[in-house]
């Protein structure tokens, strides 16, 4: 009976706690673990000219977390994909590392904290040969009678060779026809035109698919006297006008742009004025804001133009000062009480406002915020109160002051003086400091002082070294008695560490000296691989790494592949800096990677080189005949005296550069003797005569091995009476042996074209800056990710210059990276620290230019355990993630579990008194209450309570100490 009665009881509560938690909201307990993601879905590959484009959408299912990274395989083969590289939470991607004419198949995998998912359907795409794009820049410059043309290449050559140029002319604007086409050229020089006429140019790139695009158009008018090309002058009115924090610049146009458009204008910046540095360059516009200035500081500009010739001149240097602003409240406000009197100690604040603070103002009262004006000091930390009553609590605030105001109230502080007041002095040293190594870390313990000087201890400070005689400060923590150091970055190596107490006094001893050794771990990437091709073989050297790791280099991995991105195991050799690698085909470019081994395992890749073996090259020969000998005067109707020889060089140096030309000349053809010698030009002017007749002429190249073959003969009459045209004239002298009557001449040759005129220098074209920067944040590193620029600017990109700093306006050069990567950890990283970063493009004009917002992150905090000294870097940063999954799951579950115990109490408390021989136990039989639970350790705290810790390194007495000791 009684049993039936207690079941009933244990089935009612139990209906009573479902009921309660559906009152409260409380979801019936279900726990269901987080999983990786399932694949992502619907993966797409288009294949252009130059790259190939990937998109896919998310996972059906995202494993409960959040997703953080996408993977992407690739192969050359189906279902032959390896991994390729790791993205951030995006969905599309643009490889642009790719080959034309080849077939590229790809799969994606989502990441979430808990690891990796499955792969996504597999997609392929080929990159596809196409026309070139359009030539670059085209300028046309008139001279008298004729309009030299000159371009750049294009960005993309569509995958083939660009073989030809294509001119097109016309007398108005977009109404040019075909002219003429050239080969692999970057000048032509138009002579077919008529001085005083207007003429308009574009020109198409063409390789083996076909012909691409027209040029911008270019203009040029010939002329008797072309008009003379300069740099612009000084850009006019340049002024500069203060607004808040910015200052806003303003110009005019030069007077004069050189008889050349006005292409850019380059703004130089300082805060001095006799060093100025380019800061920003700006398409045609005539107005510039520069924003988020430093108060209290003077900036410096000056302003040039730019056209087609090159920079002018700049114009006058103009300044702008930007006025502070009140300072920041004084930082930790202390008082001290004394027998009659108080001490205050205050810390200066943290922003000045851009103006020298002056003075500092005491306010006093006896309640709580309810001080008014005590008196002004001078620029000190400290004030002595004298005019105070023992037994009476004083609350005192502070405010600084500079040239632009009073700041706000600093904290609060209180103190009761009395006739025997308490002794203040910094704590004593922090007790029993030991140093245990981890899986990634060096966990620090110790206890804390046997006196706190009768202050709260406020912080506490961490020295390390690596021997005992060279310990420094390196870090700080709050109050607490254990610290994680993780950037212990070289394996195998002994540290050494002690640990001081702060509070509001000051710094006490330091501790004993604790010392321990990391963990050896795989070697760093061997440096400056080179490689050195040669007829079958190609030579590899490097460099060691920067770190063995903490074990001795024991081998070196050597990587080989047909392709930059897919290299693979080739040789493993002993501790040795080179390699000499013979199974190679001559003409067959391969891509090297080299990795470093010790006892722990192999280390990360280094740089990735290039080399293609090729059979020797046959050893010089002298040049083949210059072309195109022509010869000519009367050309101002007065020059009938001189000769005017053109050509162009050899179609063949014979595998040497050419060193000079000689002229040869005589009276009767193929009678030519050596006449005179030249350099490297391509015009002569004979005017050496001594009698009118036709003279003959033959032109050779010579180079290191000796003259080449004659070039072909031309002939020309050379009057000395001065002859109205190129016969003798109205009454020509009799010859004094009459030549004999020429044979045919040959065939002729192409008529050649006049020499160009000199080429107008190229406006540098920078790249445009890297695509899609991605910043991902880690525990000791940040990682940097992009893509290659849409616009290389015209040449070959050559690297990247990496830059960073702590505000977006202090941005200095981290590295520099070749090619090979698009990709960049940074290990020298501080947490808590916010790092901006962008990438720059490198070709051989320049670097592209910064973005207007340098991407940012810092480095995660990990919510330390002090339980557990084994969580890996790839899985801290996510704790909260998984522990918010599990707390809502047990707080269902410990709701459920108090009604039912509370229900079972009240059962034994009510129903006990009325069946004292309940499971044989009487009322007099109580059982004693367990004990209390045992108290936390000393000094023990929350991971919450550490991660607030670190974050108050960026505020408070923190950066006095930073400041001090850095």
């Amino acid at each position: 009976m009684f049993r039936s009665k207690m079941v009933t009881i244990i089935i009612v509560s139990l209906f009573l706690t479902v009921g309660f938690m559906a009152f409260c909201g409380i979801a019936p307990i279900k726990v269901s673990a987080a999983t990786v993601p399932s694949a992502p879905q619907n993966l797409v590959a288009t294949g252009g000219p130059t790259d190939i484009q990937l998109s896919w959408s998310a996972p059906s299912n995202n494993g409960g977390l959040n997703i953080t990274n996408y993977k992407i395989y690739r192969g050359l083969t189906s279902g032959g994909q390896t991994f390729y590289l790791q993205l951030g939470k995006v969905l599309s991607y643009k490889d642009t590392n790719v080959t034309v004419g080849k077939t590229y198949f790809y799969k994606v995998s989502a990441v979430n904290p808990i690891g990796e998912g499955a792969l996504s359907n597999e997609a392929n795409a080929t990159v596809k040969n196409t026309t070139p794009s359009a030539p670059r820049n085209l300028k046309a410059t008139p001279g008298n009678g004729n309009v030299s043309l000159s371009w750049n290449v294009p960005t993309s050559n569509g995958g083939t060779p660009i073989t030809n140029y294509r001119i097109y002319r016309g007398t108005t604007s977009n109404g040019e026809t075909f002219l003429a086409e050239i080969g692999n050229l970057l000048t032509y020089l138009d002579t077919t035109v008529t001085n005083n006429i207007k003429y308009y140019y574009k020109v198409k790139a063409k390789n083996a698919v076909g012909e691409g695009p027209f040029s911008n158009e270019a203009s040029a008018t010939p002329a008797v006297n072309p008009p003379v090309y300069e740099p612009p002058s000084a850009p006019k009115n340049f002024t500069a006008a203060v607004i808040g924090t910015s200052i806003q610049l303003n110009w005019s146009a030069p007077a004069s742009n050189g008889n050349s458009t006005i292409t850019t204008y380059q703004i130089f910046r300082g805060t001095n004025s006799s060093n100025l540095y380019s800061y920003v360059y700006l398409n045609v516009v005539y107005t510039y804001t520069d924003y988020n200035l430093t108060r209290g500081s003077t900036y410096y500009y000056k302003v040039r133009a730019r056209n087609s010739i090159g920079y002018g001149p700049n114009a006058s240097i103009v300044s702008g000062y930007i006025q502070p602003t009140i300072p920041n409240a004084p930082r930790n406000l202390m008082a001290f009480a004394g027998n009659a009197y108080v001490d205050l100690t205050w810390n200066a604040p943290s922003y000045d406002g851009g103006g020298k603070i002056t003075n500092y103002r005491i306010y006093r009262g006896t309640t709580s915020n309810g001080q008014s004006f005590l008196t002004e000091v001078g620029v000190i930390y400290s004030y002595k109160d004298s005019s105070v009553t023992n037994g009476q609590t004083y609350y005192y605030k502070v405010k600084a002051k500079n040239s632009a105001g009073i700041g706000p109230y600093s904290n609060e502080a209180s103190a009761t003086p009395s006739s025997n007041p308490p002794k203040y002095e910094p704590p004593s040293a922090p007790r029993n400091l030991t140093a245990t190594t981890g899986t990634d870390h060096i966990k620090l313990t110790w206890d804390p002082p046997a006196s706190n000087g009768n202050l709260t201890i406020t912080k506490y400070r961490i020295y390390r070294g690596n021997t005992t005689s060279d310990i420094n400060i390196y870090w700080e923590v709050g109050n607490v008695n254990y610290f994680y150091d993780y950037s212990n970055g070289t394996g195998g190596k002994t540290y050494y560490y002690q640990v001081s107490a702060v509070n509001a006094k000051g710094e006490g001893p330091l501790s004993n000296i604790a010392s321990t050794k990391t963990s050896p771990t795989t070697p760093g990437a061997p440096q400056n691989l080179k490689a050195l091709a040669g007829n079958g073989y190609v030579v590899l050297s490097w460099s060691k790494p920067t770190s063995d790791g903490g074990a001795t280099i024991t081998n070196y991995r050597i990587y080989r592949g047909s392709n930059p991105s897919s290299q693979s195991f080739l040789k493993e050799v002993g501790n040795v800096l080179t390699y000499n690698d013979t199974t190679v085909t001559n003409g067959k470019t391969y891509y090297y990677k080299v990795s470093a081994k010790n006892s722990v395992g192999e280390g990360p890749f280094s740089n990735i080189v290039k080399a293609t073996p090729n059979t020797p090259p046959p050893p010089p020969s002298k040049p083949s005949a210059p072309l195109y000998l022509s010869a000519g005067n009367g050309y101002n109707n007065t020059d009938y005296d001189k000769v005017f020889l053109n050509w162009n060089p050899p179609k063949s140096n014979g595998g040497s550069k050419i060193t000079n030309y000689r002229i040869y000349r005589g009276t009767t053809s193929n009678g030519e003797k050596f006449l005179v010698e030249l350099g490297v030009v391509y015009k002569y002017t004979d005017t050496d005569f001594s009698v009118s007749g036709t003279y003959y002429y033959k032109v050779t190249a010579k180079n290191s091995v000796g003259e080449g073959p004659f070039s072909n003969e031309v002939s020309i009459y050379v009057n000395l009476s001065g002859g109205m045209g190129p016969g003798p004239g109205p009454e020509p002298e009799p010859e004094p042996e009459p030549e004999p009557e020429p044979e045919p001449e040959p065939e002729p040759e192409p008529e050649p074209e006049p020499e160009p005129e000199p080429e107008l220098p190229d406006e540098p074209v920078l790249p445009s800056e890297p695509v899609n920067l991605q910043v991902i944040p880690g525990i000791k590193h940040i990682d940097l990710i992009w893509e290659p620029p849409a616009d290389s600017g015209g040449s070959a990109i050559t690297g990247y210059n990496i830059y960073r700093g702590t505000s977006p306006d202090d941005m200095e050069l981290l590295t520099t990276v070749d090619t090979s990567t698009t990709s960049f950890r940074d290990t020298d990283v501080e947490r808590n620290t916010d790092y901006y970063y962008y990438v720059a493009a490198v070709n051989e004009d320049g670097e592209s230019e910064q973005p207007e917002t340098p991407v940012s992150t810092k480095p995660f905090v990990p919510l330390l355990d002090t339980e557990d000294d084994t969580d890996s870097s790839d899985t801290i940063e996510h704790k909260g993630d998984i522990s918010t999954v599990r707390t809502a799951s047990v707080i269902s579950l410990v709701a459920a579990i108090a009604i039912i115990i509370v229900i079972i109490v009240l059962y034994f408390v009510v129903i006990r008194n009325k069946r004292p021989t309940l499971f044989g136990k009487s009322k007099s039989e109580s059982i004693p209450p367990p004990p209390p639970p045992p108290p936390p350790p000393q000094g023990a705290s929350s991971e919450w309570e550490i991660y607030n810790n670190f974050e108050e390194k960026k505020e408070g007495e923190a950066e006095v100490a930073w400041e001090k000791y850095n």
